[in-house]
């Protein structure tokens, strides 16, 4: 069987003090099974990346393919981390932050789950718009990081492609 479309999908080869990791696009993914992504996974350890971050977006089926990705990397050292793309989640309400908490704390204990500082690594794409009704994007994300939330600490980057001194979270 061949590989899934890894390398024609739009990806980011990062490098960090976390290691290389690329920005992957989970609407990309829809037809990828659990071997798939285990056939992905291993392709990309075999080429020194160390992570994944799974870009999520609104459509229903995404968080399946991200509980596919978790699944497949049982039992390897490859890590993932959630990216929400806030151009396609809805964030103008303090109910639109539910999805992401459920998401985060289902997470949070897998053991392939990428950490920075002991914290679970959370990331946005475009993270900067979005306040969840309230004034601030800060307080916006707190709200959404910390409502419901006892036992799960996250490192969150909220615009993944933005300077970090600009946010105060």
């Amino acid at each position: 069987m061949a590989f899934p479309r890894l390398v024609q999908a739009r990806i980011w080869i990062m490098d960090s003090p976390l290691g290389y990791y690329i920005f992957l696009l989970i609407g990309n993914t829809f037809p990828y099974t659990i071997d798939d992504w285990k056939r992905v996974i291993t392709l990309a350890a075999s080429k020194n990346i160390d992570a994944f971050a799974l870009d999520m977006g609104v459509d229903s089926w995404q968080p399946e393919r991200v509980s596919d990705a978790y699944k497949a990397a049982i039992g390897t050292s490859f890590k993932l981390f959630l990216s929400f793309d806030m151009g396609s989640l809805p964030c103008s309400t303090p109910s639109d932050g539910d999805l992401l908490r459920q998401l985060i704390q289902g997470y949070s204990g897998h053991s392939n789950q990428l950490a920075y500082n002991g914290k679970m690594l959370v990331s946005a794409f475009g993270g900067q718009f979005c306040r969840f009704r309230t004034e601030h994007m800060d307080e916006g994300w707190c709200n959404v990081l910390k409502t419901n939330m006892t036992g799960v600490d996250v490192h969150f980057v909220p615009a993944f492609f933005m300077e970090p001194p600009i946010f105060q979270i």
